[in-house]
């Protein structure tokens, strides 16, 4: 029952309920399954009589009129019925099974059985004749998807109920641990208490910097308290990872202990590090309250496990909670190279029996600065995003603390569910708004001859449908930099989905109703076939122009590269498909008409400026006359930028022509039908490699399904070929085609065409492999770049030398992930089991960032608060906290007193197109980073501004409130308002990304199961690392969805089938890593000041360690979306062990190792890889 839809549904529905729906509607009812198993029989009372049937008569029958109840379900006593007991060899067995897209249920499932037999022990043979009755009499009906993979699924549920009585010693498939089978067994039942370890555990590590305070701070992400809606009852403002330590002069002695544990929240779980602090005489307190020790106390501490820890995390000494932690320092003679690293410090006052509990994983560092000593206690925070894709919101849960320490103060901590967050449908609709729908085409090339709706839908309160007909200006829906799209079809629909109408109505109900209901009348005579494939596409020449200016340059020689190879593999192929955006918020847009011929468009948009042109032109009003706002994007990917500026075009034309307001708020299924989502493609490769796997030439030829209109298509062959040149190909070529087909243009979703390419490249990788069975990590290592290399690919934007720490993170990541022992344990596991195999792989990435122009505006108003305003929106990725830690910390450098709690004076508010201009597109990761330098040039100006007056009244008065600064400023009418476009150097436009991960998986009968990832990822100078960390695993997460779960599907019209969560799964809790990972790398430059003190006759070191520059902030929203291959490699991994498997059991001598393995590896295309007869084959493997 525990695997039955979700906890909610279990909760609010009921089991009559169920039954009714499988007997009316035909509903696969998992519950059905299980009692028709037992035999069970229902009780059904109506006006006249009470009768009893099985359920099996139940469900054959007419569904129940409205004056029968079904009154009850008998379950049988078959133990008794049977006559079993005890003592005879007789037993009796059921067992039920469930194979899903989502292990722990709530999906529609693949498969259900329920078996019960009465047995005492059967032969082989009996097995075999079973099995092959089974797949016999389980066919699936017409039109069912994978058909062979749910006949062999039976075949599997059958072997697994009999496997244990077929071989005594014979292993099981071991269902129930991947929590698939509920045996009635005592020992097989689940365990309720133990339903928690199913939540992923994770590990998160950052090195922190306060030097430029608040960057680089993990404070709550603005706006977190009104997002998070609920979540828990209480949050931070701020997060303090770093508790003071407050030590007593009189409590030198064997122990003090310091800091309450926190309780956290489900969305996040704060481990408080703690030390036992070994102190003896004669050590002292100074007068500022810090402890201070003597040098010769250091090298005799008993405490001392060992001395330095690793230089990548600075000077740590590890401990366990049996041992104490010294607080001391060495002689500076004897300072390690870790010295160098980043400090956070600390002060510690006074204070008296504190409480901090070590864990092995408390890291503890002491320094002392000047006369004061400080101490570093290097927070574990563990957490865990409350939505799979978005950044977190740092929400904390802390029953037992009504005061959160930060600093020296403590600050009240703030209600979270008090306000929600308010988007677009969540504007009252203004008097008199209407609602509006689309109606799209579902042909793929017709003539539109006309549209006629339902009567019924006019009566229902439909005002109006608007065609192109009804367009005062030009006909467009859509304007990039590569060209414009029509926003209605005119006399022809050129693919399935395209907007045909908008039908305005007085509700959203009676408008959605009303499209569905349209009739669209077509005509098809006298017209070519549609472009519905890219190789039709290529034999028509249908394609989209790449400009020159971007398009890629080929590596090498490629012809030398393939004399050079000792192997080659010629036209190899592989197919990729589509992607959903699947955010919360589907497209919405609310359109206000106002005076003087002008429109107000609120809209859920990424590129707010493109729908301003757009609508001006649609309209054929100067573009003064429009103004579009954006507050925040409930979740964009991508699906927001292009394809929402017809939305909000299509609103703004019926609210321009009726003259009253319009909104829309499009339902999933329509959202899912027009989104266009990823570009599918075909490529076929060829490779050049020698004996030892070093690969000396590539060549791909891609041929990119772009659908019917232009979008940001053309730049897709610059994307790909920046993400293929993540390995030394040695030589590299290609040729990139842009097909026009007849399909709904396809749009950017987050890293476009990178994480396709990233695909290509370890197909290739994992082909070569294969072919010299090879080990595919030995050959991924020997193939990354050597700096040389990387800068003959990567021309201009490979940076200097030290800058490259691809090979440092690949060497980490080995270390900290156990990669070679989980290796071994992977082979040892595969050894010892038939049925489950395991899988494990570390992937490289190198990924190609360029930076844009882009605007910013700061003003200081007459209280001294701060408005800030940027052209990127706020879609969850926590740019407006970057940009408010920016502000503050820029203007904070005036160094007027009272500034402790400036963050709090900044408010970053709505992108409004005619309060600030060329605001551009927020995508490709840079728009947090870029943002937050335009902020940073307006503070400057502004600071430069205020300083001649500061310093004309600190003259006066000696010290400067900010508040007292900015009423002088005002009163000497100096411009408190600052506009930048930050416009980035050509020479540095662009960098590289770099990060590694190590996925390991596992896959039996019916389940694919990612057990473990890890990842490195090198993110700079973090402007937020807690923002930095969410967005690393949401992507990644998402990742998981594209490569392994979500089935973008279209009919032969191309028109998409997909249309809810009923068939398109994206990635749960029950998908995502179980054992989660993630640590981002800091390869900053610092330098360290060491100074020896004399205190009261005692020597003491003094170190300060300062950043070189000011910190570089890396993209984290997309790059590590394409470290998902990685659980796609581990899957491919597992599958190859399971065909050699399968091999050993046909009693072949040899095998194709070399398979493509699908993208998405949904269970259906494992299973078929694995072999579809492998119980079979197993079975007759025993007879001979």
């Amino acid at each position: 029952m525990e695997k039955i839809a979700s906890g909610f549904i279990r909760n609010s529905a009921s089991l009559g309920g169920n039954l009714v729906m499988a007997q009316r509607n035909h509903f696969p009812s998992d519950i059905a399954t299980v009692l028709l198993a037992v035999g069970s029989t229902v009780n059904i009372m109506n006006s006249l009589k009470s009768e009893e049937l099985t359920l099996e008569e139940f469900l054959r029958r007419p569904e129940l009129d409205s004056k029968s109840i079904l009154v009850g379900v008998k379950i049988p006593d078959w133990d008794r019925i049977m006559g079993i007991s005890s003592g005879t060899e007789m037993k009796l067995l059921f067992e039920t099974y469930r194979a899903a897209p989502r292990p722990l249920g709530n999906a529609l499932p693949y498969l259900n059985a329920a078996l019960m037999a009465k047995v005492s022990r059967c032969t082989t043979s009996i097995g075999i004749i079973a099995v092959k009755l089974l797949r016999g009499i389980v066919v699936p009906d017409d039109g069912t998807s994978s058909p062979a993979y749910r006949s062999s699924l039976a075949v599997s549920f059958l072997f697994e109920f009999f496997s244990h009585l077929v071989e005594s010693n014979a292993e099981s498939p071991d269902g129930c641990v991947d929590g698939y089978s509920t045996l009635l067994s005592p020992a097989k039942q689940l365990d309720h208490g133990k339903i928690s370890t199913l939540l992923s555990s994770a590990k998160q590590e950052v090195e922190l910097n306060r030097q430029y305070r608040p960057v680089g701070e993990p404070i709550a992400k603005s706006g977190a308290a009104i997002q998070a809606s609920g979540l828990s009852p209480y949050a931070f403002g701020a997060l303090e990872l770093f508790p003071k330590l407050h030590v007593s002069p009189h409590q030198c002695g064997p122990c003090v202990q310091v800091c309450p544990p926190m309780h956290a929240s489900s969305s996040m779980h704060v481990q408080p590090i703690c030390a036992s602090v070994c102190l003896s005489p004669p050590c002292d307190v100074h007068a500022s309250g810090c402890l201070l020790m003597p040098l010769e106390h250091w090298s005799c501490c008993p405490c001392l496990r060992r001395p330095w820890d690793s230089p990548l995390q600075g000077l740590a000494l590890q401990a366990t909670s049996q041992h104490a932690i010294p607080l001391l320092l060495p002689p500076i003679n004897h300072a390690p190279p870790c010295l160098r690293q980043p400090f956070v410090v600390a002060e510690a006052p006074c204070h008296a029996q504190f409480s901090l509990q070590c864990n092995n994983a408390g890291l503890a560092t002491p320094v002392v600065s000047r006369a004061t000593c400080h101490l570093i206690v290097l927070a574990h925070v563990l957490y865990h995003q409350a939505r799979a894709y978005d950044a977190l919101n740092l929400g904390f849960n802390l029953p037992h603390s009504p005061r959160v320490f930060m600093g020296a103060r403590c600050l009240p901590m703030r209600p979270l569910a008090l306000w929600e967050a308010v988007y677009v449908d969540d504007i009252p609709s203004p008097t008199n708004c209407l609602h509006g729908a689309f109606i799209y085409g579902t042909k793929p090339l017709a003539r539109v001859k006309g549209i006629k709706l339902n009567p019924k839908s006019v009566a229902a309160g439909v005002s109006a449908l608007i065609s192109f007909k009804d367009i005062p200006g030009e006909n467009i829906g859509c304007k990039t930099m590569f060209g414009t799209e029509p926003l209605f079809a005119d006399d022809f629909t050129r693919c399935a989905g395209e907007y045909i109408a908008f039908v305005v109505a007085d509700t959203q109900k009676h408008a959605n109703m009303a499209a569905n209901l349209a009739v669209i009348d077509y005509d098809m005579e006298n017209l070519e076939p549609p472009i519905l494939s890219v190789e039709e596409a290529v034999r028509r020449s249908s394609f989209f122009e790449v400009p020159s200016i971007i398009s890629p340059k080929q590596v090498g020689d490629f012809s030398r590269g393939m004399a050079e190879a000792d192997h080659k593999i010629l036209s190899a192929e592989i197919r990729l498909g589509s992607q959903y955006y699947f955010y919360m918020e589907t497209q919405t847009a609310l359109a206000v008409p106002d005076e003087d011929n002008c429109i107000v468009v609120y809209s859920s948009i990424q590129c707010p400026e493109y729908a301003h042109t757009t609508i001006s032109r649609c309209l054929g009003i100067p573009e003064h006359n429009v103004r579009v706002i954006t507050r925040r994007v409930g979740g964009g990917f991508g699906g927001k930028a292009m394809k929402a500026i017809a939305v909000a075009t299509a609103c703004a034309l019926a609210a321009y022509k009726l003259q009253r307001p319009v909104r829309i708020y499009m339902n999933r299924k329509t959202d899912m039908k027009i989104a266009g989502g990823r570009h599918p493609m075909k490529v076929t490769y060829s490779v050049g490699f020698k004996s030892n796997g070093k690969i000396t030439a590539l060549h791909v030829d891609i041929l990119i399904n772009a659908g019917m209109g232009v979008d940001i298509s053309p730049a897709m062959p610059m994307l790909m070929v920046g993400a293929l040149k993540k390995y030394d190909w040695g030589a590299f070529s290609f040729d990139i085609k842009v097909c026009k087909t007849n399909h709904l243009s396809k749009s950017a979703m987050r890293a476009p065409g990178e994480v396709q390419a990233t695909f290509i490249s370890e197909a290739v990788i994992e082909h070569v492999a294969s072919t010299l069975s090879m080990d595919v990590d030995s050959v991924r290592s020997g193939n990354l770049h050597t700096f040389n290399s990387l800068n003959f690919f990567f021309e201009g934007c490979a940076g200097e030398p030290v800058e490259y720490t691809l090979p440092l993170i690949w060497d980490k990541l080995a270390t900290s992930s156990s990669f070679k022992e989980r290796t071994d344990m992977v082979k040892q596991f595969n050894m010892c089991n038939k049925w489950q195999k395991r899988g494990i792989s570390r992937v490289p990435i190198v990924h190609e960032i360029s930076l844009k122009a882009t605007p910013g505006k700061v003003s200081i108003l007459s209280d001294g608060s701060v408005a800030v305003e940027v052209g990127g929106i706020e879609l969850g990725q926590g740019l407006w906290t970057k940009v408010k830690q920016m502000t503050a910390f820029a203007l904070s450098s005036i160094g007027c007193d009272g500034m402790g709690d400036f963050l709090e004076k900044v408010r970053v508010i709505q992108s409004d197109t005619l309060s600030l201009i060329q605001g551009g597109l927020t995508t490709a990761s840079t728009t947090s980073e870029c943002s937050c330098e335009a902020t940073r040039l307006c503070c400057n100006m502004l600071v430069k501004r205020l300083t001649p007056i500061k310093e004309r009244l600190q003259e006066q008065m000696g010290s400067v409130e900010w508040g007292t600064l900015i009423l002088q400023a005002q009163s000497q009418a100096v411009n408190l308002s600052a506009s930048s476009y930050y416009v980035p150097d050509f020479s540095s436009f662009q960098y590289l990304n770099y990060g590694a991960a190590v996925s390991g998986g596992k896959s039996s009968h019916w389940t694919n199961h990612n057990l473990q990832s890890d990842i490195i990822y090198d993110c700079g100078q973090s402007l937020n690392p807690a923002v930095d960390l969410g967005q690393i695993e949401g992507a990644f997460v998402q990742g998981i969805g594209f490569f392994m779960l979500e089935e973008y599907t279209t009919n032969s019209d191309g028109l998409v089938v997909t249309e809810g969560t009923w068939t398109y799964k994206i990635p749960t809790i029950d998908t995502i890593p179980k054992q989660f990972n993630v640590e981002k790398w800091s390869n900053l430059q610092y330098s360290l000041e060491v100074t020896l003190v004399e205190i009261n006759g005692m020597i003491f070191i003094a170190c300060e360690a300062r950043l070189d520059t000011f910190p570089f902030h890396y993209a984290s929203g997309e790059p590590p979306l394409l470290l998902a291959v990685s659980v796609h490699c581990a899957t491919r991994a597992a599958i190859r062990e399971a065909r050699q498997q399968l091999l050993s059991w046909t009693g072949l001598t040899k095998c194709d190792s070399t398979f493509q393995l699908e993208v998405p590896a949904t269970m259906p295309v494992v299973k078929e890889l694995c072999g579809l007869e492998n119980v079979e084959s197993y079975l007759q493997s025993l007879l001979s």
